[in-house]
């Protein structure tokens, strides 16, 4: 038997970056003991956005923790009307991460697809 687990984790604040990125692993290390496949996504809004651009002062800690995460299939989206409300680039928005027109609306499209909400 297949056992899926999708689940979505929000942040809207630049300091909860460290424990969503701590969650993260977590899931993905429960899912292998309990065998089971994991979909994560991160999806940023609000003042979240501004560690995923280039020239963030969280830049290194937050780019090498995602990058890894990344790398094991967590997909990260960052909100385009907070990029755009908060006079960011999105050229300057790190190149694994996917840019969403809405993060929230991205966020009820996931939960209606059945994915767990959690928000650290």
């Amino acid at each position: 038997m297949n056992k899926i687990l999708n689940v979505l984790l929000h942040i809207d604040e630049e300091e909860k970056w460290a424990i969503t990125c701590k969650n993260a692993g977590s899931l993905l290390k429960m899912a292998e003991i309990g065998n089971y496949t994991i979909n994560i996504e991160i999806v940023a809004n609000g003042q979240a956005v501004k560690s995923l651009a280039a020239g963030s002062i969280n830049i290194l800690k937050v780019k090498e923790a995602l990058e890894e995460l990344n790398q094991k299939g967590v997909y990260i989206y960052c909100c385009s009307n907070s990029l755009s409300a908060l006079g960011i680039d999105p050229a300057l928005v790190f190149s694994f991460v996917k840019a969403v027109p809405s993060g929230i609306f991205h966020i009820a499209l996931r939960q209606k697809d059945g994915f767990s909400y959690i928000k650290p």
